[in-house]
């Protein structure tokens, strides 16, 4: 039985299967649900014979440096939802989080298509990567803290971006730097309009049409002559 579950624990769960059946599970389950649903699955698709009864024996109890260790990093907060799931558990704050991040895109496009310096756009992503740290994680000023925003997509963002505002950074070279601070802020506008509750599925057709209308709207100020 032991063995078996070893077998179960050491499978790869980056398998494609697993993945599809995963992201086909709504709403989103928690960690808890993720485990009992790992269990049918493997007995489902990978072993027959597999117990998913099964409960290992507890590990034995941890040494006072280990509970040390746990103490002085804390808990992880429950932002570490990689796939972007914590969108569905904050509320207003996804909310507030998607109206930034939507000005911070069409600042991103402006800026590409001249409207905009590059220097405008940068300090509006800033703005919406804090506070999508803060909308996650609170404010504190804590070493576990600290630990778990840097661990974050968005948590190197701001000190990214503080490059890209160097005084003295040609213009050009400003704008093309901009590139991986609008990807990040793009997948996780994206990730909010997949999670966030109060936002419809009609809205995520009619966001992203508004980036569409918006850039053909910034080419059209650039040459007047083009056909929107």
């Amino acid at each position: 039985m032991a063995d078996d579950y070893e077998r179960f624990v050491s499978f790869d769960w980056a398998d494609e299967r697993w993945r599809a059946y995963l992201n086909g599970l709504h709403p989103p389950p928690t960690q808890e649900q993720i485990a009992k649903y790992k269990k049918k699955w493997y007995k489902k698709h990978i072993d027959p014979n597999f117990d998913d009864r099964y409960v290992p024996p507890s590990d034995p109890a941890p040494t006072a440096e280990a509970e040390q260790r746990t103490e002085d990093l804390g808990p992880l907060p429950k932002g570490l939802y990689h796939d972007g799931s914590r969108w569905a558990d904050i509320g207003q704050k996804s909310s507030i989080c998607f109206g930034a991040y939507a000005v911070a895109l069409v600042m991103v496009i402006g800026c590409w298509a001249g409207v905009f310096p590059a220097y405008q756009a940068v300090i509006i992503l800033v703005v919406s990567f804090l506070l999508e740290i803060i909308a996650k994680y609170g404010l504190k000023m804590t070493k576990a803290y600290m630990h778990h925003v840097l661990l974050d997509d968005v948590g190197i963002m701001p000190i990214m971006s503080a490059t890209v505002l160097m005084p003295g950074l040609h213009p050009k070279v400003r704008q093309f730097a901009v590139l991986p601070l609008f990807l990040t802020a793009l997948l996780s506008f994206a990730q909010i309009c997949k999670f966030h509750k109060k936002l419809p599925g009609f809205e995520h057709a009619r966001a992203y049409l508004l980036l569409l209308e918006t850039h053909d709207f910034m080419v059209w100020l650039k040459d007047p002559e083009h056909t929107m």
